[in-house]
């Protein structure tokens, strides 16, 4: 058997399909904490007119999906360059399918130089390098000794599409050495910002 009753603005609300502009949210008491993934939303399941609920836990994480994400570590044996001029990091680059958005990006390493001079990274974003001609350089007064380097930052919005991520490098003398092992790996991230 049906049932029939009226919401609190004299609106008929029946077992029969009701339309949405009967509900009245902006009347209802405010939840007076933050939601979790416990609480639950109405969804109309495929919008084929399926109404179901689902947890908000399930709308995280549909939205994280949306939101590309790329990370490289490399953990088996040091590299090396002797080139002034920026050379690819092995193993520090990825694709990122995204929309028209920016991209937000982190690298963490330990570096030496075999004589005193300049270890410069520069990272390129869809083939624009981020860091422009003259990248972030860090100056090694003493030979052999090993120094951290980190930096991140964030692209201006990049065409929608497959855009390349990757790390670059460059010597002004010497031989550089990024470790990369079980015990000091680099590690290179980056995801989309929407």
């Amino acid at each position: 058997m049906g049932w029939t009753f009226y919401n609190s603005s004299g609106q008929r609300l029946s077992s029969a399909a009701t339309n949405i502009s009967v509900l009245d949210i902006d009347g209802a008491t405010d939840i007076g904490a933050a939601i979790v993934d416990a609480d639950l939303f109405i969804i109309d399941d495929g919008a084929g007119g399926t109404n179901r609920k689902t947890e908000a836990s399930r709308i995280a994480t549909y939205i994280t999906s949306k939101t590309a994400v790329g990370r490289a570590t490399r953990t088996a044996g040091a590299l090396t360059i002797t080139s002034t001029s920026l050379t690819d990091v092995t193993g520090a680059t990825f694709t990122l399918a995204t929309g028209a958005y920016p991209v937000a990006y982190s690298f963490a390493g330990n570096v030496r130089i075999s004589t005193a001079g300049r270890i410069t990274f520069n990272v390129s974003a869809g083939g624009s390098l981020q860091h422009g001609s003259a990248g972030l350089g860090q100056y090694m007064a003493t030979a052999d000794d090993t120094y951290n380097i980190s930096f991140s930052s964030q692209t201006a919005a990049l065409s929608a599409g497959d855009n390349v991520m990757k790390v670059q490098w460059k010597t002004s003398t010497g031989t550089a050495t990024l470790d990369a092992d079980s015990g000091a790996s680099y590690v290179w991230a980056a995801h989309e910002v929407r």
